[in-house]
Parts: C-alpha cells; sequence; structure tokens
C-alpha cells in the first residue's frame, strides 16, 4: 500500500501540478504520512539541494532524474544520487536548453506541498520558509501549501496554523501573496472559526473599521484610509453637456429624495421648501438625483412620482432633475457637485467616497456604524429614529454649518462647476 502511494505521490512531484499534489494528500491519514514522510525525506533533500541554484553545476535533464528515482529509489540514492543530482543540477544557466524555469518553480514547490503534507509537527513549517538560492515558488504556493495544512487530520495542525499566519505579513509582501494570505486565512476562519481570534467589533465603531479589523490576524493594523471613487470622464462630459449652459457660474448642489428604507424616506413637499429655501441664494443651481422605477413596482421600487410632482413644484427655478438608470451616471452627476443632500444609503457613501461634503439624514439605522467615512458631513437623526420628523430648518442649518466650515477651510462657495 505504502510502495503504490509513493510512487503515485512521486508521479504527481514530476508531472503534476500543485492541485493534483494536494489531492492525492488529502485523504492519507496519519500513519500513511508519518510512514512516507520517512521514505520520502532522504529523496526530498537530495531534490531540494538539486533545485537551488549553483551556476558551474553539471546539469541534468528532468526526464533522466525522474526515471532513475522511479525505476528504484533507494538505489538512487544509493548510488547515482551524489553524481546525477549535484547541487544546482536543475538550477543553473545549462539547464535552461533542457527545461523552463517554470518546470523548475512547479517541481520545486511541489516538493515543499509534499513536505508540508507528509513532515512531522516540529518539521513541517519549514517548508514555507523561502532561502535564497531557492528557485522562485509559483504563484499561489502560501494558498495551496496553507490549504494542504488544514488538510490534515493530526491535532497539531491548529498550533501549527496561527504559527504560520504570524509571517503573512512577510507573504504579502510577496508576488500573488497578498491574495493568498488574505484568502487563506478567509477559508480557515471558515473552516475553523474556533482556531483563530478576532477582535470582535465595538458596539460604537463604523463598518469600515469592522471590516478593516478583519485584517488584524495579518498584522495589518492601523486607521482605514478615506474612500476613493473616481467619475468617468466622458459620462461626466455627457451630463454637463444636457444641463443648461448657465451652470458653469453657477454652484452645483445635489439633493437625492430616495431611500431604501420607509422610515428613512424624507417626505416630497419637504425636498420642495428645501429646494425652495437653497434657491433664495442666486450662486446655487439644484440637481436632484432618485431611485428610478414607478413606486408600485414590488420588486424594485422607485420615485419617479415623488421626483415628478418636485418637479412640477419647482418648474421654473434653476432646478435639473437628473434620472439615473447606471450607477456610473449617478457617479458623475454627483461628482458634478460641491455639496450634497441625501438620506442615509447608497447615495450617501457615494458622495462620501467623491470626497463630497454633506448633509444627511438618518431614521432607522445604526449612525454610528453608518456615517459618511472621512469626510466633512452633518448627520441629522431624530430621537424616535424617524426621518419625516426631522425639520426643513434643520436641515438648512446643518448645510449653512457646512458651507461656513468649507469657506473657513480655505473652500469658498461658488466656484462654479468642477470639470476635473
Amino acid at each position: 500500500m505504502t510502495e503504490a502511494l509513493f510512487q503515485s505521490l512521486l508521479n504527481e512531484l514530476f508531472q503534476g501540478d500543485d492541485k493534483g499534489m494536494r489531492s492525492r494528500l488529502q485523504p492519507l491519514t496519519a500513519a500513511q504520512r508519518k510512514a512516507l514522510f520517512g521514505a520520502f525525506n532522504p529523496l526530498l533533500k537530495v531534490l531540494r539541494r538539486a533545485c537551488c541554484y549553483q551556476p558551474d553545476a553539471r546539469p541534468v535533464r528532468l526526464a533522466c532524474l525522474y526515471q532513475a528515482i522511479r525505476q528504484d529509489p533507494a538505489g538512487f540514492l544509493r548510488d547515482q544520487a551524489a553524481t546525477l543530482a549535484l547541487p544546482g543540477a536543475l538550477n543553473n544557466p545549462h539547464t535552461v536548453q533542457y527545461h523552463s524555469y517554470d518546470m523548475l518553480m512547479g517541481l520545486f514547490s511541489r516538493l515543499q506541498l509534499l513536505h508540508v503534507g507528509l513532515a512531522a509537527k516540529s518539521r513541517v513549517l519549514s517548508a514555507f520558509q523561502p532561502h535564497a538560492a531557492d528557485p522562485v515558488r509559483t504563484g499561489h504556493f502560501l494558498l495551496h501549501a496553507g490549504r494542504i495544512l488544514l488538510d490534515r487530520p493530526e491535532l497539531w495542525v491548529q498550533q501549527s496554523f496561527i504559527r504560520l499566519s504570524d509571517e503573512f505579513p512577510h507573504w504579502m509582501r510577496s508576488p500573488g501573496g497578498d491574495l493568498g494570505a488574505a484568502q487563506l486565512m478567509q477559508e480557515a476562519l471558515q473552516r475553523h472559526p474556533d482556531w483563530i481570534s478576532v477582535p470582535p467589533a465595538a458596539d460604537e465603531q463604523h463598518e469600515v473599521e469592522r471590516v478593516f479589523g478583519l485584517l488584524r490576524p495579518l498584522g495589518i493594523e492601523g486607521t482605514p484610509s478615506a474612500m476613493s471613487l473616481t467619475a468617468d470622464p466622458a459620462q461626466r462630459q455627457r451630463l454637463l453637456a444636457s444641463l443648461p449652459a448657465t451652470v458653469d457660474r453657477r454652484r452645483l448642489v445635489a439633493l437625492h429624495i430616495s431611500a431604501r428604507k420607509p422610515r428613512q424616506r424624507w417626505p416630497g413637499e419637504r425636498f420642495a421648501e428645501l429646494a425652495r429655501q437653497l434657491l433664495a441664494d442666486a450662486a446655487n443651481h439644484l440637481l436632484v438625483f432618485w431611485a428610478p422605477g414607478s413606486a408600485t413596482n414590488a420588486a424594485h421600487p422607485g420615485d419617479d412620482e415623488k421626483a415628478a410632482a418636485l418637479a412640477a413644484t419647482l418648474r421654473a427655478l434653476p432646478v435639473s432633475f437628473i434620472r439615473t438608470t447606471r450607477l456610473e451616471e449617478l457617479i458623475a452627476g454627483i461628482s458634478l457637485c460641491e455639496r450634497v443632500i441625501c438620506a442615509d444609503g447608497g447615495a450617501m457613501h457615494v458622495a462620501a467616497a467623491l470626497q463630497k461634503p454633506l448633509v444627511c439624514l438618518f431614521g432607522n439605522s445604526e449612525a454610528a456604524r453608518w456615517y459618511p467615512w472621512a469626510v466633512p458631513h452633518r448627520l441629522l437623526q431624530s430621537a424616535s429614529q424617524d426621518v419625516s420628523e426631522i425639520s426643513v430648518e434643520a436641515v438648512l442649518a446643518a448645510y449653512h454649518q457646512l458651507a461656513s466650515e468649507q469657506s473657513d477651510a480655505g473652500n469658498p462657495a461658488g466656484a462654479g462647476v468642477p470639470v476635473g
């Protein structure tokens, strides 16, 4: 049984791939792994030595090496290893004529994967340690090797994996390591949620901080940066061309009148009154956005009717109604504006990512968790958490406070439409 397993793994080592190596190792018992490591370990040492870089080593064909080992592993180690598998025999300028460097990378990575799948606790993590003379490993080596470690049935695997995770910051700096380390940690948490301690999120943490905290086991800490979003320039220009020519001399202010939750929906007549108050300043021009579609659509209710009623109320005033059916249109539209007034929701976070100062109206959602991240804002929420209890006067006062802060910070109002 052990001989058949040995030949199967040997064939995978020389002619297989990383995923195939995992498939062959996965069903092995602890006893089989111990026996196979005893059989493979001397051979692994010889092959690692042959894979180390030595510019003047006597080259050997990979196929010849495989045939010699497959026919008689013990005889190869006894009679041929010292001459056929010299240090650098597979990794020097002369071997390029025999096989590609990609083949060498694959062989060396599978050598290390085999070590991870068979070695004892005291030696298993040495396969993860790179050395200067080693070939470059395949791009997702850490992910494949980590999965093979997680597949093992021994009780000590938990302790070894936690020790390995301490080295993830180093792997994050290697090509492909960033994806491998993050994905491996995610899979480990899913398979063994009790293994790795992720500090619970504090009640007052923002959602950005909660998500960022998942990186702590990888050694990544600190304060998350501001969000960043860039509008498509062509979409911006198309939208700008559809607006009245006078807007280039005015300050554009966005009103987004929709919200998914009923208790987050500010009444249309309040938006109408707010618009009139804002337009008392002749420098302002309003852009009104909303969720497209009819309010009667049960699957995806929209605010076409609410927008139409508002347009009828505000006709002849400097207001442009922009029905956006794609996200990139909403992003472009908000990017043209200097300030934004909206309810808590996706449009609010788009505005925050565009670094637009905003006044946000919160109903029955957690303000401490969902407020606009890392952007100047004024957040309004009533004690009842019903947005309809927020007055026009309160919104207008918050808007003027925000505008005053912008002016004090050296960003005066009335600079016209931003076109960059």
